[in-house]
C-alpha cells in the first residue's frame, strides 16, 4: 500500500468530522429501513454490543446488503466500498467530496432515469416519475382511471415528490411567521437546495476551500 503523504494526512484530519458524522447518519438510515419485527429483535448486551433476541430471525447477509443499498441510494453512492476506495486514492478528490456526497445523490433522487438497481428493483427519480406519468397522460397512453395501476416504483416516486412539496411548504409557512432569520429559515432554504441558484457558488465549491480561506483571513 502506498504510504500517505503529508497532504493525505492533512486531508484525513480535515475529513474526520465528516467521517464520524457519516457513521451516525448511515446507522440511523439503516435502522429506519428495518421492519418493526426486525427492529424489535435487535438489542445490546451489557458491553454495548448489538445482538439478536431471537437468533433464528437474524438479518441475513442478503437482507443486510439490501438495507445498505437503500442507505446508499438515499444518502450517497460514494458510501459504497468501491467508490470510497476510488475516491480515496487521491487527497484532492477526497477534499472535493467533503460534505458534498449528498449533491449527486439528491440529483439522482430527483431526476434519475427509470432503471434497475443491483437487486433488480425498479427505481426512478421523483421528478422523472411525475414527468413520465404526465407525459403519458397528455399523449393519451393512460387515463385518470389508470393512475392507481402504475408500477409501484412510479407511485413511490410520485409520493416522494408530493410529500417533499408539502413538507417544504409547511416549513416555509412556519418560517415566515416571524422576521427573524433563525434555524427554521435555514431549514426552509435547505429544502429548496436544488432550486436556489444563488447558493451554487458555495454548494459546488469544496468545503476545504472555504475552511482554508477562513484560516488565512
Amino acid at each position: 500500500m502506498k504510504e500517505k503523504t503529508p497532504f493525505d494526512q492533512i486531508a484525513d484530519l480535515i475529513m474526520l468530522p465528516m467521517e464520524q458524522s457519516e457513521k451516525y447518519i448511515q446507522g440511523a438510515g439503516f435502522l429506519s429501513y428495518l421492519s418493526k419485527e426486525e427492529y424489535d429483535n435487535i438489542t445490546t448486551d451489557k458491553n454495548g454490543h448489538v445482538k439478536y433476541i431471537d437468533e433464528t430471525k437474524a438479518l441475513s447477509p442478503e437482507r443486510i446488503a439490501e438495507l445498505m443499498e437503500n442507505v446508499r441510494r438515499e444518502q450517497g453512492k460514494g458510501y459504497n466500498i468501491t467508490n470510497q476506495r476510488l475516491t480515496g486514492m487521491y487527497a484532492t478528490s477526497r477534499l472535493l467530496f467533503q460534505f458534498k456526497k449528498y449533491i449527486p445523490t439528491l440529483v439522482t433522487e430527483r431526476f434519475g432515469k427509470d432503471r434497475l438497481d443491483r437487486f433488480g428493483r425498479n427505481v426512478i427519480g421523483s421528478n422523472t416519475a411525475v414527468a413520465k406519468l404526465f407525459t403519458s397522460y397528455l399523449k393519451g397512453e393512460i387515463k385518470l382511471s389508470d393512475l392507481d395501476k402504475q408500477p409501484e416504483h412510479i407511485k413511490y416516486g410520485i409520493r416522494k415528490l408530493r410529500n417533499g412539496i408539502f413538507f417544504s411548504l409547511a416549513i416555509a409557512a412556519i418560517a415566515g411567521w416571524d422576521e427573524e432569520d433563525d434555524w427554521m429559515d435555514k431549514l426552509s432554504k435547505d429544502t429548496r437546495l436544488l432550486y436556489d441558484t444563488s447558493k451554487y457558488k458555495y454548494r459546488l465549491t469544496p468545503s476545504a476551500y472555504w475552511n482554508m480561506k477562513s484560516i488565512i483571513n
